[in-house]
C-alpha cells in the first residue's frame, strides 16, 4: 500500500472533479530514471534514481519531484531541501511522511515541511538495493531488499527497529499490504533472467509464510491490489521498450494486460490513482511518467 491517506483523499476528492480521468493519456518528460510513484490526494512525487541507472550507487545525485494533480511538474528536485539522495527506488506516504528506499537506508520527509525526519541505515542487514516500500500503519513499513531476497517489517515512528519478515524469496520488488486479510504481496524481479514470480506473505502472530500464485515469470516491478480478486503488477518484458502493466486473477492465477498507448522502456513501482482512473506509471529508462486513463 503506498500510504494511508485513502480516507482523507476521499474526503477531500468528493467535491473534486477529476482532473486526468477524461483525458487521452499523458506522457510528461524531463526525469532521471524515475522508478516510483505516490499521490497524497493533492500533488504526485516522483523518485528519481539519477541520470546513470545504477541503482546501487552512492553518487548523490537522486531526487525527489512534484508534480500536480493533472501531471505537470510543479517542482522537479522538491526533495531533498538539504543534504542530497543516491538511488531513490520505491515511495510511500505514512501520515505527514514521505518514505523513500534509497540504497541502503530509508529515508524520510514530512511534506509540510521538507524536514528529513528519519534515516534508518539498512547496511548491517547486507543489501545495498532497498526498493519497494508497503505501509502497514504509519509507525510500521514493509520494505523489500532486491539483492537479499529479503523483506523487512520496520518501525518507523519511535525504535526505528527492523527485522527480516520473509527471506529467500527470488528478487522481491513491489509490495503491497491487504490490511483486510493480512496478506503482505509481493511481486519478484528475479534472478537476472525473466524468472520472477507473484506471490503473497501470510503474516500472523506466529510468523509469516510466503508462497507463489500462478505460473506467470518475468522482470516484475510494480504491484497495486486494484481488489480482492485482482492484482495489478508492472513487467519489463526485456531491457528495451517493451514493459506492460499486466492484471493477474489471484482465484485463477490468469493474467492479462492493461491496454497502455505505447509498450514502456522500464514500467517501474506504478500508482493507481482510483479516484481520477488514472494509472501513473515510471517509464524508468524513457525518463518519462506516463499516465494512463483506468477504468479497471
Amino acid at each position: 500500500m503506498k500510504g494511508l491517506t485513502c480516507i482523507a483523499i476521499s474526503l477531500i476528492l468528493m467535491f473534486v472533479s477529476p482532473a486526468l480521468a477524461k483525458q487521452k493519456a499523458l506522457i510528461v518528460e524531463g526525469f532521471d530514471s524515475p522508478e516510483s510513484i505516490t499521490f497524497d490526494g493533492e500533488y504526485y512525487y516522483v523518485s528519481n534514481m539519477g541520470k546513470n541507472l545504477a541503482p546501487t550507487a552512492k553518487d548523490n545525485d537522486g531526487f525527489i519531484s512534484k508534480l500536480s494533480r493533472d501531471g505537470k511538474v510543479v517542482d522537479r528536485h522538491f526533495l531533498p531541501r538539504k543534504g542530497f539522495l543516491n538511488s531513490p527506488k520505491g515511495l510511500a506516504i505514512a501520515g505527514d511522511i514521505l518514505l523513500a528506499a534509497d540504497v541502503d537506508r530509508l529515508a524520510g520527509f514530512d511534506l509540510k515541511t521538507g524536514e528529513k525526519t528519519i534515516d534508518i541505515d539498512f547496511s548491517s542487514a547486507g543489501t545495498k538495493y532497498l526498493n519497494a516500500i508497503a505501509v502497514k500503519d504509519e509507525n510500521t513499513v514493509f520494505v523489500s531488499a532486491s539483492d537479499a531476497g529479503k523483506i523487512f517489517k520496520v518501525n518507523i515512528c519511535c525504535t526505528y527497529h527492523f527485522e527480516a519478515l520473509i527471506t529467500q524469496i527470488n528478487g522481491p520488488n513491489g509490495l503491497w499490504w491487504d490490511e483486510d486479510n493480512s496478506v503482505l504481496y509481493v511481486v519478484g524481479w528475479g534472478s537476472g533472467k525473466p524468472d520472477g514470480r507473484v506471490g503473497a506473505v501470510t503474516v500472523g502472530s506466529a510468523g509469516a509464510w510466503y508462497k507463489t500464485i500462478g505460473d506467470y515469470r518475468g522482470f516484475l516491478d510494480g504491484a497495486v491490489l486494484e481488489n480482492s480478486a485482482r492484482l495489478l503488477f508492472s513487467d519489463w518484458i526485456a531491457f528495451e521498450k517493451k514493459g506492460e502493466v499486466k492484471a493477474m486473477n489471484l482465484g485463477s492465477g490468469e493474467v492479462t494486460t492493461i491496454p497502455t498507448p505505447e509498450l514502456i522502456g522500464g514500467p517501474a513501482d506504478f500508482y493507481l490513482n482510483r479516484f481520477d482512473a488514472t494509472l501513473a506509471i515510471p517509464m524508468m529508462m524513457e525518463g518519462k511518467v506516463m499516465f494512463v486513463p483506468y477504468g479497471g
